[in-house]
């Protein structure tokens, strides 16, 4: 069964699927930098040492890694990075779960086109 646009009903869902999860994937990317960058200032301004103790590569390159650092040392013993740092974390999951969705739904497309006669 062909539509209009000559893809098989299959992959038109799965190509949903994955832009909708790239999509998420990109809000979810884009807040998390923004809290990232934010408790980054504010370690800045108010314990400049525990960002300087970090390497060079969590400093300029990886800075949310340089936050997971920071806290898994516990280099910082203030509330008020404790709390930002957990509201933080959990947007890094969402991020990885709408990645899998995505790269799942181009697997299965691949799948289908190539094995179970679907076509583009």
């Amino acid at each position: 069964m062909e539509t209009e646009l000559g893809a098989s009903p299959e992959v038109q869902l799965l190509m949903a699927v994955a832009a909708v999860a790239a999509f998420w994937m990109f809000i979810w990317k884009t807040k998390n930098e923004r809290r990232a960058t934010r408790l980054i200032k504010w370690i800045w301004e108010n314990h400049p040492e525990a960002w300087e103790r970090l390497p060079w590569l969590y400093r300029n390159v990886l800075r949310e890694r340089g936050l997971d650092e920071i806290a898994r040392r516990d280099a910082i013993p203030d509330p008020y990075f404790r709390h930002e740092y957990e509201q933080f974390r959990p947007s890094q999951k969402y991020i990885v779960a709408a990645a899998l969705i995505a790269g799942t739904a181009i697997l299965l497309i691949f799948v289908g086109t190539s094995f179970l006669g679907w076509r583009w």
